[in-house]
C-alpha cells in the first residue's frame, strides 16, 4: 500500500514557489494573524504584539483581526531601512 504524502509537502512547496515568483503576500488583500506570522517567520504572539504597539496596522472584521498585505510588505521594507 502506497500512502500519498502530497499533503505534507504541498503547502511548503507552494510557499517556495510563491517566493520564487515574488508574489508572496500579493495573492489576497487581507491576511489573518497566523498567516502573517507564517510569512514573517514570527510567532502569533509576536505579531499580536506588533499590532498592539501600532507597528503593524490591522483591522477587525466580525471579531477576527486582519492585516493588509501591503502593510506587511511596508513593515518588512521599513526593517531594511533601519538595519
Amino acid at each position: 500500500m502506497v500512502r500519498s504524502t502530497w499533503h505534507l509537502w504541498t503547502p511548503i512547496r507552494q510557499c517556495q514557489l510563491q517566493v520564487e515568483r515574488g508574489d508572496v503576500m500579493n495573492d489576497k488583500l487581507l491576511y489573518r494573524i497566523p498567516e502573517v506570522a507564517h510569512y514573517l517567520s514570527l510567532s502569533r504572539s509576536k505579531v499580536y504584539e506588533l499590532v498592539r504597539a501600532g507597528v503593524l496596522p490591522s483591522i477587525k472584521i466580525d471579531g477576527v483581526r486582519r492585516i493588509r498585505g501591503v502593510d506587511v510588505l511596508e513593515f518588512v521594507d521599513g526593517l531594511r531601512r533601519v538595519a
